[in-house]
């Protein structure tokens, strides 16, 4: 365990742009990871951090026994939330723990190569199933919505997630605390893809992009939408869904809506809309069951 020293101002420096640039993280395809919980689960999954840095203060958070580094050091706390926070945010004051402030750098996960246009990935992934389940993050914004999808795209099964170029960065470290991570190295998260690029890589992996919309279909928009039960995925030649979830504000882009076939999710007559992250988690979950159910009767014929 080594104590601050002048070395680490150099390295204060470093740390904090890597929390707040979604450039400087690519350049350095690094990540900066906030917490203690997502750190071991990160670390569980046998993966190896740079530099760990604890509350100097707190002798309890002892991690050389649990998480795999190349260095430890024990920061004051004070030092510590101006690493995390905002100059002006008192932890202290908002019941942060000594835990949560526990922060550290790890290289950035790498995934197999997609070429778009064919659909072929360099090399097969644990997670790639028949059928196939691909998520899309359509310019998503807020962090915290990220985080849960990313986390419910885990749980469901999903093979890949795939975002926009005006989607908010995945490796954020708001958004790994929100989702805890347990993804980290197992499912392929892509950024930066456009709508053309995506669109050919659903034709060429067979896959039927559905979005969940109140618009109705037709030319007026005005005909009912079918629900997900009303899907016939393998009867229509198709061997997946690729699920997309639009932005907050604006929706899915016009290029992608005007080429998926449209859900509506059943809701009580009190609501008109829900939240991105509610909407793509239940969708997610009627598609996921839907796939279940039909191939179930394929194998029972």
């Amino acid at each position: 365990m080594v104590y601050v020293n002048g070395y680490f101002l150099s390295f204060t420096k470093y740390i904090v742009r890597l929390r707040k640039s979604r450039k400087f993280r690519e350049e350095q395809e690094r990540v900066f990871v906030k917490g203690l919980d997502t750190i071991r689960t990160i670390a569980a999954a046998g993966q190896k951090f740079d530099t760990l840095m604890v509350v100097a203060e707190n002798p309890s958070i002892a991690l050389e026994g649990g998480v795999a580094a190349n260095r430890t050091l024990r920061v004051p706390r004070d030092l510590l939330e101006h690493i995390t926070y905002n100059h002006h945010f008192n932890a202290h004051l908002y019941g942060v723990t000594d835990e949560r402030l526990c922060v550290g750098d790890i290289e950035m996960p790498k995934h197999a190569e997609i070429d778009w246009e064919s659909g072929v990935c360099s090399e097969r992934v644990p997670t790639e199933s028949f059928p196939e389940i691909v998520l899309c993050l359509d310019g998503l914004q807020y962090t915290d919505n990220v985080g849960r999808l990313l986390k419910t795209a885990w749980a469901v099964g999903v093979s890949r997630v795939v975002l926009t170029p005006e989607s908010c960065d995945p490796w954020d470290w708001k958004v790994l605390e929100e989702s805890g991570a347990k993804y980290w190295d197992k499912m392929p998260i892509h950024t930066g893809v456009d709508a053309v690029r995506l669109l050919k890589f659903c034709a060429a992996r067979q896959l039927l992009p559905v979005v969940a919309t109140s618009s109705g279909v037709g030319r007026q928009g005005t005909e009912p939408l079918p629900t997900v039960k009303k899907l016939n995925v393998r009867n229509a030649g198709y061997r997946g869904v690729m699920v997309v979830v639009g932005s907050e504000a604006r929706g899915p882009s016009m290029e992608l809506l005007e080429c998926c076939t449209r859900v509506t999710l059943p809701m009580s007559m009190a609501a008109d809309s829900l939240n991105a992250s509610v909407a793509g988690g239940v969708l997610l979950y009627d598609i996921a069951l839907r796939l279940q159910e039909e191939e179930e009767k394929r194998c029972s014929n």
